[in-house]
């Protein structure tokens, strides 16, 4: 369970709890269930530096040449300031471009809160982009230049960031790759798969591991192949999870989606049908994929586990009937009231039932994969 308290103390804290927020509210990051911590260990390990929150790659570059610019002010203030302007200019001169998808700020404008910079650059740190530790601000702060950029980084084209494009020079292109490719995770395969292959297998793969087995180092294949089969075990109990929320929406006329209740029950039902039809059970191997887990420095709770464990047990035991198992629906109600506060409980609460919006969480795992895939889009187009 999360909570965050708004502690108003300076700009980087504001900016740190918003990032948070961001976080927890995007479609990926829903977690109605507790799989968090292995959810984003797993994507941890599979692709690096990465967020839900991310939308293009090329923002790897931008903010260091944005930050580059800003450090040659002469006082922390215009640092931070120009810094501040440069950043909304970046967004305009994207637009004026002819960009669209993926741009920060093309909606919201000056009103921008989620600035580019805090957006990347926990990820600039982790691609070895960025070296040292401190907030965007505490850096300009500090009027940190020499040092605080990879040495190889790119220079930026003429009159950044009014010549700003979503197209890589190759020079820029390598670069991105190279910081990707030594991390020498399935991020990695994948972004020399694409260099030596074509972009056409990875653009067209809704997850990570139907791409052929053949880009992959055997070490990864082996944590791909964990992350698949917690990721389908796991979808089981997601799929009931939100079958319960709409058999409950419509019982109930005065929730909000009761209009769509029996349409939606009908859909769950078939869905979870499917799920019980393909599963396969000699791919769930929880144990490895906590021990996998640790080494990103998350530790799985022994509540997370047991739920896990449980639910595996009950699927094995009662797979074709699994949507109607009374055992299964109580452990799937009892995990939700176990991980949120008492009002916030969708499956035991009515004023949070009112506010389900028919979907939560009720995809297949994909641990950033739509994010990573992006990226490995965005590197292979170059001008």
């Amino acid at each position: 369970m999360s909570h965050l308290a708004w502690v108003d103390f300076d700009r980087d804290a504001q900016r740190a709890a918003r990032e948070a927020m961001a976080h927890l509210n995007a479609p990926e990051a829903r977690d109605e269930l507790g799989l968090g911590t292995v959810r984003d260990g797993l994507a941890d390990l599979l692709f690096p530096g990465t967020s839900t929150i991310h939308t293009r790659v090329h923002y790897m570059l931008f903010v260091p040449w944005i930050w580059h610019m800003a450090a040659k002010k002469a006082t922390p203030d215009r640092r931070l300031e120009y810094a501040r302007k440069l950043e909304f200019q970046l967004a305009s001169a994207l637009v004026k471009n002819g960009e669209m998808g993926g741009v920060i700020g093309r909606i919201a404008g000056k009103g921008l809160k989620r600035l580019p910079s805090g957006v990347y650059w926990a990820g600039l740190e982790r691609w070895r982009i960025r070296r040292g530790t401190g907030s965007p601000g505490q850096t300009l702060r500090a009027g940190m230049r020499d040092g605080l950029w990879a040495d190889d980084l790119p220079d930026p084209p003429a009159d950044f960031p009014n010549s700003a494009s979503f197209i890589l020079r190759e020079e820029d292109a390598d670069f991105l790759r190279d910081r990707i490719v030594s991390s020498g995770t399935v991020f990695a395969d994948l972004a020399l798969h694409g260099a030596k292959s074509g972009q056409t297998e990875i653009d067209a793969a809704s997850y990570a591991w139907q791409i052929d087995e053949a880009a992959f180092s055997a070490g990864n294949q082996h944590l791909l192949a964990l992350a698949e089969g917690f990721a389908r075990g796991m979808q089981g109990a997601r799929l009931l999870y939100n079958l319960i929320a709409a058999e409950r929406v419509s019982a109930r006329p005065n929730a909000t989606s009761h209009q769509r209740g029996e349409a939606l029950v009908e859909t769950y039902s078939k869905t979870l049908e499917e799920w019980a039809q393909e599963v396969e059970f000699d791919t769930w191997q929880p144990d490895k994929v906590y021990e996998a887990v640790r080494r990103t420095g998350r530790n799985p709770k022994g509540r997370l586990r047991t739920f896990v464990a449980e639910w595996i047990a009950l699927a094995r035991s009662d797979l074709r009937g699994i949507a109607t198992n009374a055992t299964a629906r109580t452990l799937v109600i009892k995990r939700e009231k176990q991980i949120k506060p008492p009002n916030t409980a969708r499956l035991s609460n009515d004023s949070a039932l009112a506010r389900w919006g028919g979907e939560s969480g009720a995809g297949t795992l994909d641990y950033r994969w739509g994010t990573a895939r992006q990226f490995l889009t965005d590197i292979s187009h170059v001008e």
